[in-house]
């Protein structure tokens, strides 16, 4: 097991702590659940649900239907992870201001370390009750996201055989054109 802490600033807010909190039940749920993964896997934990985003720094992954989410965290030490700060993502790519903000709470997380100026750290509550309903709504979150690429899947195979019988019918109607232009 891992030891999962909340980054705090000097004045002791928790960024992840105050996001969390934003989220909807049902959402903070499935981040917590993710969480729980982290704890029990830590650095073994893979992609599709931790990546390396860079500078030893990761970014916790979670989706929820169309929703994503991220938590970025670091090592500070063998089997302590501090997550640092989350968003909701809107883009394609990583938000460069919440990485930014990761890099800067990991500096100055280290940076107080080193003074001992850190304070007491607050440790994550992984609540390990219930942990095959988590499970279950693991599967059943995985099989929602599933019919949904499936459906998505159906659509685009649609617009391909629409695409390829418009294709075929200029194909047929160029063919027919050049074939009369012979017969002159």
């Amino acid at each position: 097991m891992f030891e999962l802490v909340y980054y705090h600033t000097s004045s002791g807010k928790m960024p992840v702590a105050d996001y969390i909190a934003t989220l909807s039940d049902r959402k903070a749920a499935k981040v917590m659940d993710r969480l729980k993964m982290l704890n029990k896997q830590g650095n073994n934990l893979r992609y599709p649900y931790s990546s390396p985003a860079r500078d030893g720094i990761f970014e916790l992954r979670v989706k929820l239907g169309t929703d994503i989410f991220r938590i970025f965290y670091f090592f500070a030490g063998d089997n302590t992870i501090i997550l640092s700060n989350g968003y909701t993502k809107k883009q394609e790519k990583m938000d460069p201001g919440e990485f930014s903000k990761a890099q800067k709470y990991k500096a100055d997380y280290e940076t107080r370390k080193r003074k001992n100026k850190l304070g007491p750290l607050k440790h994550v509550e992984i609540d390990d009750s219930g942990a095959d309903d988590n499970e279950d709504d693991e599967l059943e979150s995985e099989i929602e996201e599933f019919g949904e690429l499936k459906e998505e899947l159906k659509k685009v195979e649609g617009e391909l055989k629409a695409a390829k019988a418009q294709v075929n019918k200029s194909d047929k109607k160029r063919r027919s054109a050049k074939r009369g232009s012979f017969q002159k």
